[in-house]
């Protein structure tokens, strides 16, 4: 139970909606379609515009009656008219201080949501700021994983807002309070710091040239008393390459340290802002403190299809950040390492991290799983590789404005995990574990044609190794996770490495790389066929006339039968049939370096077609060591 939000009603109930029971087992009939539409078209009834919205733009034949139908123990209601897709609406109980003596009126009854809270239709108001600051209050104080780092350093900018004027400061202190802005920039450049306005900045910022994602997001702060807010296009300054890349390495500090990360999900640009009124959809019913709304969207949905999760940079600045307020169009939304809440609901979601949501969806426990850890770093469930290679699958999807970022836009993350592992990070794999080398071109939800494909999941040409995934434009996965660990006998081994970064940051942008590989290996010859839409595999994979199994180019471009070498990795076997699956990489001599090797593509044996384990195939030679470019 929680106090009302500050929610006007702009006209009394229609006789039918007025007579609303709540108490009944079996739903009643509403008023039929023409019915319906008048009452909310032009008595104004809120009830029946609310019914009425689904269905504003839907042709409706032979004015059929509706139906509401309770569902049992969901607390929920069912609105429908016959042949027609059911809406669902929540029934929401609620303490107002004017009826707080009847606030146990309806405390049994099931049909009811009692741990509902209604949505305010301002943003920022007095409710709402009293919400946040409970969660920053718990979070602060009484979570162990969510505990700062004391003494740490403040970012070398940060944009001071407590005072009269609008400025950049460079102070450096330490344990200094500040928020951080989770953004999307738009297609128009923003207000940015650059080596001439540096200076100016320091002393002033014209309010008048702030864009409005940046007022709002300082009004956000100074309501919760934070003087102090970092923001990327100003706190960094933009035309200086030495300044970006020193930033860059500190990015994971920057949010793990902030106070509070404010992340706009829901605003395509710096010039939209997003403390925008919100249209009030909960209704009252009469002499009562119970409310009809629509359905919350879950909070995954929410995520899934914001503007901001659609951007490559924001995903590390969501999982690096200690503590993040999501402002939606919807809600607001809390995420720390220790839970998850919204502004809809009073319960806190403390359950047991779901590590497969970092795939299925982006869950309430999203966050949290993202650096859950075990024991065993080759674990499927929750190995550190297992962990890595879900989030690079999901930051893959993203899109990037500057395909020179996609190293960097995760580099905060990598760094992360090889200083709390000690692993050597190799362009987006790890030295550790070879079976990274296994990636594919993702598997698309929808049907494609490979036209599409060949157009958009190009490999990018700005000198990322063949054997990376970086190279890719286009969504990837790890099909060699989605089986369970045989022995090791046949796996290959990254025996070195060397790196040229075009930066001080190992985990940034490189300039050239290439790894020393030790693995069996077997001539093959790859045959592409063509299906009406994008499959799973489009090449048919041979050895000395005998199909071995089937694969993948990189470049969808590409469409030639072609000699080449299968370099073995590593052996799976399928969860239910125990069926062996050997995975390798397709190499061919590179261009630029006849001693070397560049991959084309992979490739698995298909047992299941000759029912014979091809593993066999590649132990007749010995292990080979070979430099892959």
């Amino acid at each position: 139970m929680d106090i009302v939000a500050t929610t006007q009603q702009p006209s009394k109930l229609c006789p039918r909606c007025a007579q609303f029971d709540l108490d009944s087992e079996f739903g009643f009939c509403h008023h039929d379609f023409t019915e319906l539409k008048d009452s909310a078209s032009n008595l104004h009834c809120p009830l029946c515009q609310l019914f009425y919205e689904p269905f504003r733009s839907t042709t409706i034949l032979n004015n059929p009656p509706s139906n509401i139908d309770f569902i049992p123990r969901s607390r929920k209601l069912g609105y429908k008219f016959f042949g027609l897709r059911e809406n669902l609406y929540e029934i929401v109980q609620t303490t107002e201080l004017s009826v707080a003596g009847t606030s146990n009126e309806r405390r049994d009854n099931t049909q009811v949501t009692t741990d509902s809270r209604l949505t305010s239709t301002i943003p920022l108001d007095d409710q709402n700021m009293a919400i946040v600051n409970q969660w920053l209050r718990s979070c602060s104080m009484e979570h162990d994983r969510c505990k700062q780092t004391p003494g740490f350093i403040s970012p070398t900018r940060l944009l001071h807002i407590g005072g009269p004027q609008l400025r950049l400061v460079s102070s450096r202190e330490r344990n200094l309070r500040y928020t951080i802005l989770s953004h999307c920039w738009g297609k128009s450049i923003p207000l940015v710091t650059t080596e001439a306005s540096i200076a100016l900045f320091h002393q002033q910022i014209d309010w008048s040239a702030v864009p409005a994602t940046f007022k709002d997001a300082i009004t956000t702060s100074r309501k919760l008393n934070i003087e102090y807010l970092w923001i990327d296009s100003l706190c960094i300054i933009q035309d200086s390459r030495i300044d970006w890349e020193i930033e860059c390495q500190n990015m994971a500090a920057y949010y793990k340290n902030a106070y509070l990360t404010l992340s706009v999900l829901d605003s395509p640009s710096s010039d939209t802002g997003f403390l925008h009124p919100r249209k009030s959809l909960a209704v009252k019913l009469s002499n009562s403190n119970c409310w009809i709304r629509p359905v919350s969207r879950p909070s995954n949905i929410i995520f899934q299809e914001s503007c901001l999760n659609k951007r490559g940079w924001t995903l590390q600045e969501r999982l690096l950040s200690t503590r993040v307020l999501h402002f939606s169009n919807d809600e607001l939304l809390w995420e720390c390492q220790t839970c998850s809440a919204t502004e809809s609901s009073t319960r806190e979601n403390h359950e047991p991290v779901d590590v497969s949501s970092l795939v299925s969806s982006e869950g309430q426990d999203f966050k949290r799983g993202a650096f859950y850890f075990g024991p065993d770093p080759y674990s499927l469930s929750t190995g550190v590789f297992a962990v890595w290679y879900r989030i690079v699958k999901q930051y893959s999807r993203r899109s990037l404005t500057y395909e020179s970022d996609r190293l960097p836009a995760i580099s905060g993350i990598a760094r992360f995990i090889g200083q709390r592992t000690g692993f050597t990070y190799l362009a987006g794999i790890w030295q550790q574990d070879p079976h990274g080398l296994v990636w594919c071109i993702d598997s698309p939800g929808n049907r494609i044609s490979h036209q599409s494909m060949r157009e958009h999941a190009q490999p990018v040409d700005i000198g990322h190794p063949s054997w990376s995934w970086a190279k890719m434009r286009h969504s990837v996965s790890w099909r060699f996770y989605e089986q369970t660990r045989t022995g090791w006998r046949r796996d290959a081994k990254i025996l070195q490495s060397k790196i040229v970064s075009k930066s001080s940051d190992p985990y940034g942008a490189i300039q050239t790389a290439e790894i020393e590989l030790e693995a069996l290996t077997l001539d093959v010859q790859c045959t592409p066929y063509i299906r009406e839409v994008w499959d799973n595999m489009n090449i048919d994979i041979y050895h000395e006339g005998v199909k071995i199994g089937g694969g993948r180019y990189d470049d969808p471009r590409l469409f030639e039968t072609t000699d080449c070498m299968a370099v073995y990795i590593a052996e799976r076997v399928y969860v239910t049939t125990s069926t062996p699956i050997h995975y390798f990489l397709l190499v061919q001599h590179s261009s630029q370096d006849h001693g070397a090797w560049e991959r084309i593509g992979m490739g698995m044996t298909v047992y299941s077609a000759y029912k014979k384990d091809f593993g066999g195939l590649f132990e007749v030679r010995p292990k080979e060591v070979i430099r892959l470019r």
